[in-house]
C-alpha cells in the first residue's frame, strides 16, 4: 500500500503437495526437473509438457496422474478440499469393504462400497474414481475369501481383481462425465448402475479366463 498498490493479491506457493505426488509415484529424484517442466504448461501446452516428461524418463502412468493433479479446477483451497474429499473416500471404500462381510440383510452379505466409488466419479472426476476402484481392488486381494481364488491362480486373479475395480472406477467416471451434460440426477442414476454391471461383468469375464 506504501507504493500506492491499493487491489492486489499476495499469493504462497508451497510444493509440499506436489513434491508428495512426485514420491508416491517414484519421481521425487526427478522432481526439481519435472516441476520445471510443469511451470511451463501455461506457455508450451499440455502435449509438448506430456513429451518433455517423457523424454525425461518419466511412465506414461505417472505422466497421466500428475497431468490429472495440475488440472484439477478450483482455487488452491478448492484444490486441497477436493484431495481431503478424495482422502476420505479412499478411506470409506477401505472400510466398507472390510466390514461387507458383516452388514446383512436377512442371508444375503449388503456391499456398499462402491457407493464411494459413484461418488468420487460424480464429484472428482474418471481418475479419482480409478483410483477408488484401485483401492477397492487392493483391499479385496488381501481378503480372506479371496484365497480361494488365488490357489488356482495367482496371475489371474490379480489381474481380474485389479482390473474389475480400476475399470468399474474409470467406466463409472466417463459415463458420468458424459451424461452429466443432459441432467445431473441421470447421470448419478446411470453412474450407479453401471458401477455393479461393470464389476460384476469384469468378474465373471476373469472367472471365464482363467478359472
Amino acid at each position: 500500500k506504501n507504493l500506492g498498490f491499493n487491489d492486489f493479491t499476495i499469493r504462497v506457493n508451497n510444493r509440499k503437495i506436489l513434491n508428495g505426488l512426485f514420491e508416491s509415484l517414484g519421481q521425487k529424484e526427478k522432481s526439481v526437473d519435472v516441476l520445471r517442466i510443469i511451470d511451463k504448461i501455461d506457455k508450451i501446452g499440455k502435449e509438448a509438457v506430456i513429451e518433455e516428461l517423457s523424454k525425461l524418463g518419466v511412465s506414461e502412468i505417472a505422466i497421466n496422474k500428475i497431468i490429472d493433479f495440475i488440472e484439477i479446477d478450483g482455487t488452491s483451497n478448492e484444490k486441497i478440499q477436493k484431495l481431503v474429499l478424495g482422502a476420505i473416500l479412499t478411506a470409506l471404500v477401505i472400510v466398507l469393504q472390510l466390514l461387507g462381510q458383516f452388514i446383512r440383510f436377512g442371508i444375503f452379505s449388503v456391499s456398499l462400497v462402491l457407493v464411494p466409488i459413484v461418488l468420487g466419479a460424480a464429484l472428482l472426476g474418471p481418475f479419482a474414481a480409478t483410483w477408488l476402484g484401485t483401492v477397492f481392488a487392493a483391499v479385496v486381494l488381501m481378503q480372506p475369501d479371496t484365497q480361494a481364488f488365488l490357489s488356482i491362480s495367482v496371475i489371474g486373479t490379480v489381474i481380474t481383481v485389479l482390473l474389475k475395480g480400476a475399470l468399474c472406477g474409470l467406466v463409472t467416471g466417463l459415463v458420468y462425465r458424459l451424461f452429466e451434460k443432459k441432467n445431473r440426477y441421470l447421470a448419478c442414476a446411470v453412474a450407479a448402475v453401471v458401477c455393479p454391471l461393470v464389476n460384476t461383468g469384469i468378474f465373471l469375464l476373469g472367472c471365464l479366463a482363467f478359472f
